[in-house]
């Protein structure tokens, strides 16, 4: 706003130029065509008053002895009736009335024998000479009325007898003037169009070389010292676009190498950062990544109700001692990609693998009501890929694994710890348990404990297992996920939820997050917080298999 008042009352050398001519223009015109209007007002003025003085002369030797004697009216009424046969031009009416106001004689007969108005008796009373006024008829139109008094002389004496009237219809009589009126106009528009466009044209010519300065100086001004003033002109003007050029060139060549030097390593530093960027989105989770680079450190968080999902292949250390090291790791590899689509497709974050196990979780970064669904649902379609590859590669006669899964539903802490080779990690007597579940359980089955039960009971077939003894605590309640059930599914499997289950599960979603909040995990308390307890399901992994291995040894032998 402030931009376009300055421009406004701040125009340029081009509207200035263009101002300039015109008010000369006008200057010029306005006063002679005033003058030349007020001379033929005035002449044609003068001409009526004469044509009326003329008439009323005419009248007046016919109504003075008649208006004396106060008798007939014959002659006053004949001459003023010729006058209507002369056909006057703009006349619209004409009357003499005597000094009491009285109508004696009229040309259109309209108002014979009737008074004036007291005004026009006033008027007539009053005057000595020939008088012009203007007034307003019933149709309110504008007219000339001309006055003229009749006198006889008495002695030394003018004894006034009455007035002859005359009428003129204003717009006709000054309608000449309005002709020559708008001739002047129009011919003042056509000299002022002239004289704007001979202005537009002078301006573009004068300030055309100045504006090729004044673009060339900002768009040099940006940064583009390529560029270079074109003035044509042999002036000053073109002196100084010279002079501009040349300077131009010569800081363009001081910019060269350290524009190039800034060029490489902006581009250098564009590439370390995208990779930086893409490497941390592959460590931590988004919010956790946009927390870190923003505040330089990620504080640990209690979430009160999270699902944690481990994976453990039976049989990978018999497999791995026959199979090549290259195509075990692509095996591995396969089924950890396919882990990480299912992960993604159902929202939840993948937490680290170690060696042939896999974790996750549902419900963080970013809370939700849905992560006991949707991580039971990602359990199950891990295991029927799994099982899918094991039906090839039986087929295939090749090498195989099955996996345990298991799933538990608690509280944890979830955090960034150290400032090398950090890693967003969870922390809390949850995870243990969510451990537990997938030791505990059978290869090619998902087990889950009795707290994930509760939550996901009304979505999905469960076989009851009862309370079976767990590493360091006491009898958990557990329970097979055997599928979807068949109301929310789409296929026969029980493992693709159909549009009913999301419709319910959306249902879930919108509801506000009430969790009831147990007391909080001592270890939890204690710790801020160290990764010992995450560990400790993978050393407990690897040790559990050499416990398993030894204890069907020992059964073989019994």
């Amino acid at each position: 706003m402030h931009k376009l008042i300055t421009k406004l009352f701040s125009p340029g050398l081009k509207v200035k130029m263009i101002l300039l001519a015109s008010g000369i223009v006008v200057l010029s015109i306005s006063p002679v065509s005033l003058l030349v209007l007020w001379q033929n007002e005035r002449v044609i003025t003068e001409k009526t008053l004469e044509v009326c003085k003329n008439m009323a002369q005419n009248i007046a030797n016919f109504a003075t002895e008649e208006l004396l004697i106060n008798e007939t009216y014959d002659s006053t009424q004949t001459s003023i009736y010729r006058l209507k046969e002369l056909n006057v031009n703009a006349l619209n009416d004409a009357y003499v009335l005597n000094v009491e106001g009285q109508i004696i004689a009229d040309m259109n007969k309209t108002r014979l024998n009737t008074f004036a108005s007291e005004k026009l008796i006033n008027e007539v009373q009053n005057i000595s000479n020939l008088s012009l006024s203007e007034f307003s008829n019933e149709n309110k139109k504008v007219n000339l009325r001309f006055i003229y008094p009749i006198f006889m002389s008495y002695g030394e004496k003018n004894m006034k007898l009455g007035a002859a009237v005359f009428e003129f219809d204003k717009k006709l009589v000054y309608a000449p003037i309005n002709k020559i009126r708008d001739t002047i106009i129009l011919t003042s528009v056509i000299v002022f169009s002239f004289a704007v466009i001979i202005g537009i044209i002078a301006a573009i010519v004068l300030t055309r070389p100045i504006l090729q300065l004044s673009k060339g100086a900002n768009i040099i001004g940006g940064g583009n010292l390529n560029h270079r003033i074109k003035v044509q002109s042999s002036d000053e003007i073109g002196e100084l676009a010279f002079s501009f050029n040349d300077m131009t060139a010569k800081i363009q060549d001081l910019m060269n190498n350290l524009e190039q030097k800034v060029i490489e390593r902006t581009i250098e530093l564009k590439q370390e950062k995208e990779k930086s960027e893409s490497l941390l989105l592959n460590i931590l989770p988004m919010k956790i990544s946009e927390e870190l680079k923003e505040n330089g450190h990620v504080e640990s968080r209690l979430y009160h109700s999270t699902s944690i999902l481990f994976t453990d292949f039976k049989g990978f250390t018999k497999v791995a001692e026959i199979m090549d090291p290259k195509e075990l790791l692509m095996e591995l590899e396969r089924c950890f990609i396919k882990f990480d689509e299912i992960t993604e497709r159902h929202t939840l974050e993948k937490l680290k693998t170690i060696g042939d196990a896999y974790m996750c979780a549902g419900g963080i970064p970013e809370e939700n009501n849905s992560h006991p669904i949707d991580t039971c649902v990602a359990g199950l379609q891990m295991q029927n890929f799994m099982e899918e590859k094991k039906r090839i590669k039986i087929l295939n006669e090749e090498p195989y694994w099955e996996m345990r899964l298991g799933i538990h539903t608690g509280q944890i802490m979830a955090g960034v710890i150290g400032r090398k080779k950090f890693a967003y990690d969870i922390w809390g007597d949850t995870v243990n348990t969510a451990s537990r579940m997938e030791s505990s359980g059978e290869p090619g089955k998902v087990n889950i404990s009795e707290t994930t039960y509760s939550y996901i009971k009304e979505f999905f077939e469960c076989e009851y297992r009862g309370k079976i003894p767990a590493k360091n605590k006491a009898p958990i309640g557990m329970y097979f996920v055997n599928r979807i059930k068949k109301e929310y599914s789409k296929d026969e499997l029980g493992v693709e939820p159909n549009d009913k289950f999301y419709e319910q599960r959306k249902k879930i979603i919108n509801q506000k997050i009430q969790i009831s909040i147990p007391q909080v995990d001592p270890e939890i308390q204690q710790v801020k917080i160290q990764s010992s307890e995450t560990l400790d399901y993978f050393i407990h992994t690897s040790t559990q298999k050499k416990d398993k291995s030894q204890e069907s040894k020992s059964k073989k032998k019994l």
